[in-house]
């Protein structure tokens, strides 16, 4: 049992010296203040959480061995279950947790070669990326879920920790790796505090005909004024002018998801189910990050790429959600089965205008991130994003148009994170 997870941990934990060095995204190492390691604690292997029952110790490092940028996403998808938030605030924890987690990680890469300490197994391990990466994450999903801070913090604690036990890292290097880790979550939250998404209140015009209106209090319907991560002014990916009420390319639209309505089968149904994600389940954004943490590890990226891929999935698919919201919001085109008399609803009406979709607008930056870091992969990716897309028109919910003008904007928002990233989509 031991020399199958000493085994994990030398896949997992062991540094990568050839790993590349990225531009950060909020902080760098100039951020933070790290003292070299003393002699005294090159050989210092004691537990950061002591346990009487070593059965136990190992079975929580085993848990925690493997990629950390892979188990935490992983722990925030649960958190994202348990909290029930709507998609906005959903991309927006995954982008801060993700962002937070690669630049983590590549300060932790930029630092290791710097103090060129060795680790029990020869890598270099000052500071430790699994430790930095827990306590970033940690830090991060307790900002958003403060309920369950108490519960993070002992999880990054247990994280750090699991190297120690597994001897492929000196308690030093964990906790300096935790040190890293908090001071890049302090500045990814400041950024947080002043990114405008707590401002949901949105004062509408009164109902009239052809212009959507709420039941109720709508959705988040200052979300579009949210500040994005690739871009100072997101107003230039706003779509184009929908068809008019009442012209003939509405008047077809409208129709046709009527259409769809009158003749729902099992097949368009069990899609529109799947792609549905509503509140309490996984998200949209969600899937998408579930997709890159597989392709991450069939793979085998490293904590750090696997963080990078991430950040900007997740920056793209913020940016993506906030355009939609400044769209829609823009232009307050009235729902199908608002429009016209008996549109079935078999998943619900969302509370908030038509024009873009908000699946096809996630699933467009999706697709068009993870396309450009797993091209072998782009085929499979568009189709799903696609069926994303047409998913909503299924569910009566959106237009044919809703969902093509949503993926153009998205895959143009994944076109820029793949410029900043540096990666040729």
């Amino acid at each position: 049992m031991k020399l199958t997870i000493l085994a994990l941990a030398l896949l997992f934990f062991v540094s990568d010296p050839c790993a590349q060095d990225y531009k950060g995204i909020v902080a760098n190492s100039l951020d933070i203040s790290l003292s070299a390691p003393s002699d005294q604690t090159t050989s210092n292997s004691t537990a950061l959480i002591e346990m009487s029952d070593q059965n136990e110790a190992l079975a929580d490092a085993q848990y925690w061995a493997g990629n950390g940028a892979v188990r935490w996403n992983e722990f925030a998808r649960q958190l994202i279950i348990k909290n029930k938030p709507v998609s906005g605030p959903v991309s927006r924890a995954f982008a801060l947790l993700s962002v937070a987690q690669f630049d983590a990680a590549n300060i932790v890469a930029q630092l290791q070669k710097k103090f060129a300490r060795k680790g029990p197994k020869g890598a270099l391990t000052y500071p430790s990326v699994n430790a930095a990466i827990a306590q970033a994450s940690a830090d991060i999903l307790s900002y958003v879920y403060p309920r369950d801070k108490e519960m993070l913090a002992r999880s990054a604690k247990e994280s750090a920790n699991s190297a120690v036990v597994l001897g492929t890292e000196y308690s030093s290097d964990a906790l300096a790796g935790l040190v890293v880790g908090a001071k890049v979550a302090e500045l990814v939250i400041a950024r947080a505090k002043l990114d405008r998404s707590d401002d949901s209140e949105w004062k509408g015009k009164p109902k009239q005909e052809g212009v959507w209106f709420p039941v109720g209090k709508p959705g988040y319907g200052n979300w579009g004024k949210v500040k994005p991560w690739l871009t100072d002014d997101i107003t230039q990916f706003r779509a184009p002018a929908p068809p008019a009420w009442g012209s003939e390319e509405f008047n077809k639209a409208l129709a046709e998801v009527k259409m769809y309505s009158d003749q729902q089968n099992a097949r368009r149904l069990t899609i529109a189910q799947y792609w549905d994600q509503p509140r309490g389940s996984l998200s949209v954004p969600g899937m998408w990050n579930d997709f890159a943490c597989e392709y991450a590890l069939e793979d085998k990226l490293s904590a750090l790429d696997t963080a990078r891929v991430l950040a900007y999935l997740n920056m793209a698919m913020m940016d993506a959600g906030i355009s939609s919201w400044d769209t829609k919001f823009h232009y307050l085109v009235v729902r199908p089965s608002q429009a016209m008399k008996g549109i079935d609803l078999p998943l619900g009406l969302p509370n908030h205008p038509s024009y873009t979709s908000g699946h096809a607008s996630f699933s467009g930056a999706g697709d068009g991130v993870l396309s450009g870091f797993f091209p072998k992969r782009a085929e499979k990716l568009h189709a799903m994003a696609d069926e994303a897309s047409l998913s909503r028109v299924y569910g009566g919910v959106h237009y044919l148009f809703d969902g093509i003008e949503g993926l153009n904007a998205g895959r143009k928002i994944a076109a820029v994170a793949l410029k900043q990233a540096g990666v040729n989509g």
